[in-house]
């Protein structure tokens, strides 16, 4: 059954409905585009249904849930040493000429073709290119992508598609063959799939230069492309509709009313602000302060709460300190998701002794590893400890690199012993009496431990090696807070399940290295996650958006949205849609999204 509505409140009614009245017994599943806005939607369907109602309900996203087809489909952690394993076998041209007599080029090309296939595998693997098919080839000899696994799997549970406008075509056949609720978010009760879009229509004209009698331009053919190509693809099923729409004399309700009635033309005259369009200048935070100005006068003008406001940005990350400096004791907020890895001390510390191990060991290097509170806490390390090391350091003229140029760490050291070792030496080393002699004990112990545990994250083993040594090398160098080690325990976790998979196999540290860094980047975390009645601050993406009394978008200038598709040399070209077509799929969503007002600004 199709469920078609311009409100995504009315969409819950019916997926609510939908849910209170199936079997309590049966397994049953509410798939996503994402899970940004899971626990508003669990809060929505518990308010409609009575909490005890959401038992056995799961949320996850249509890829997890074609991901759980079969066992032997991969994760993006097993594909990339998957990848790396066959590219040591031997990599087919031109791939192999690009690595050359390289080998951190290897690590690079895994992680990029990992990457492509693990998309590519959602939405189709045929390939024209010889050295693509080579390579589906040989992982199909071991593994299954979720396009595959599709033509025969079904599903054990009962399936609720609820806000996804763009999928695979397989995967939408898929979840019709199992008989899956579809909730689909359509801004117009016409049949509007036949519209053209600018581009659509110089194509066509191309080709036919009759076609100039196709419909003139509208909002809903050029911004609307993914949604047009899903319904059509859905246009088979009975559908239950609901456009029940009031209208208010504002711009904002006029233009929605214009895009369900498929109007071309609209009244210009009524002159009000619940759509605006704000030039914030050339600063992010000046357009954080603008957002927090308009925002107090909004709660000022209509008495409403914080957490009916909704701000959205294409990447909120970047924005996320600059929202915690201007909002913080002035108005409750809670951002999601956050770059986990920058409040994540032992994270860093982690970071940062890697690269000392990649060989980087100039002075500051090192010197920010000892200023990391998790290593510091480990190694007892105080404020006057660090300003001694660096006083030594500075006098000593140590610049960087253990060895071999001007300014290196072991002649650096020399210098420091002599100086402590004769009465009137040559340089003078400033604080460096025999009363030090037990700090600079310390010292040179621990960064001839850095040394040693450095060389022991070299060259290649298999993944149960690595795992025992990074677990001990962590243990001893660092003290971690609980919830810091979360990410890094997923980490160790990840290797382990792989060991079963590649026993024997040997992996080099770099691809190590860029496994953790990976999974560092996708570290999302909430600022004030339970902090439910604050202005909500989110990124803009697909599953992101949720119906508010006033939406507000920031950094929407030309260049970061709509967001553009860059292909390299090494990369799949797949069926997936236009991520520029994807983010004017959701500035429609935004559209009817907002019950009252919408603003948007831009740096310029």
């Amino acid at each position: 059954m199709l469920y078609l509505s311009h409100s995504i409140d009315r969409l819950v009614d019916f997926l609510a409905e939908n849910l209170a009245g199936a079997d309590p017994f049966r397994k049953r599943a509410v798939l996503l585009p994402s899970l940004l806005n899971q626990q508003w939607l669990m809060a929505s369907l518990a308010k409609r249904m009575g909490g005890g109602a959401l038992i056995g309900i799961e949320l996850f996203t249509w890829r997890d849930a074609l991901m759980r087809l079969s066992p032997k489909i991969p994760g993006e952690f097993e594909l990339r040493l998957a990848v790396a394993e066959l590219l040591e076998e031997g990599a087919p041209a031109p791939l192999s000429e690009w690595i050359g007599d390289k080998p951190e080029r290897r690590t690079k090309l895994a992680r990029t073709l990992s990457r492509g296939l693990s998309e590519a595998g959602f939405y189709g693997l045929a390939s024209d290119i010889p050295w693509q098919q080579e390579l589906v080839r040989r992982l199909s000899e071991k593994w299954r992508f979720p396009d595959q696994a599709i033509e025969t799997a079904s599903l054990a549970l009962e399936a609720h598609l609820f806000g996804i406008d763009e999928m695979p075509k397989k995967a939408w056949a898929f979840f019709i063959r199992q008989k899956a609720s579809i909730y689909h978010f359509s801004p117009c009760s016409l049949y509007w799939e036949d519209l053209c879009s600018d581009s659509e229509k110089r194509a066509l004209c191309r080709e036919d230069p009759d076609a100039e009698y196709l419909n003139e331009s509208h909002l809903l053919a050029n911004w609307g492309r993914v949604g047009r190509k899903t319904i059509r693809l859905l246009d088979e099923l009975e559908s239950v509709e609901a456009y029940e729409f009031e209208p208010k004399e504002t711009r904002l309700h006029r233009l929605q009313q214009d895009l369900l009635e498929l109007r071309l033309e609209t009244d210009p005259c009524i002159e009000d602000s619940s759509l605006e369009l704000i030039a914030a200048g050339s600063s992010k935070l000046r357009e954080v302060e603008i957002l927090k100005e308009r925002l107090a006068g909004y709660f000022k003008e209509t008495g409403c709460d914080p957490a009916d406001i909704l701000v959205l940005a294409p990447d909120i990350k970047t924005y996320a300190p600059l929202i915690q400096f201007v909002f913080e004791g002035e108005m409750p907020y809670r951002i999601a998701p956050i770059d986990g890895f920058t409040s994540n001390a032992f994270l860093q510390g982690l970071s940062l002794f890697f690269d000392l191990a990649n060989g980087r060991w100039d002075a500051d290097a090192v010197f920010e590893l000892f200023e990391n509170r998790s290593f510091r806490d480990r190694q007892k390390l105080d404020a006057e400890d660090l300003e001694v090391f660096r006083g030594w350091m500075r006098d000593a003229r140590v610049r960087g690199g253990w060895e071999g140029k001007q300014g290196n760490w072991k002649d650096g050291l020399k210098r420091i012993l002599f100086g402590l070792a004769v009465l009137v030496p040559d340089e003078e080393i400033r604080n460096l009496h025999l009363g030090e002699a037990e700090r600079l004990d310390r010292l040179l112990q621990l960064l001839e431990r850095l040394r040693a545990l450095s060389e022991t994250v070299q060259g290649r083993r298999n993944l149960g090696e690595w795992s025992e040594k990074l677990a001990a090398m962590a243990e001893e160098l660092f003290l971690p807070e609980e919830k810091e080690r979360e990410l890094f325990s997923t980490f160790l976790r990840k290797i382990d399940l792989a060991a079963k998979t590649f026993p024997e196999t040997l992996f080099s540290w770099q691809l190590l290295r860029s496994l953790f860094d990976d999974l560092c980047q996708s570290a999302a975390l909430s600022i004030q996650a339970n902090l439910w009645q604050a202005v909500q601050f989110s990124s803009l993406q697909p599953g992101s958006i949720r119906p508010a009394q006033a939406i507000f978008l920031l950094g929407m200038e030309s260049g970061s949205f709509p967001r553009k598709r860059t292909l390299g040399s090494f990369d799949w070209k797949t069926a997936a849609s236009d991520p520029s077509d994807v983010d004017r799929n959701l500035l429609l969503q935004l559209l009817f999204a907002a019950k009252e007002h919408l603003s948007i600004s831009y740096c310029h």
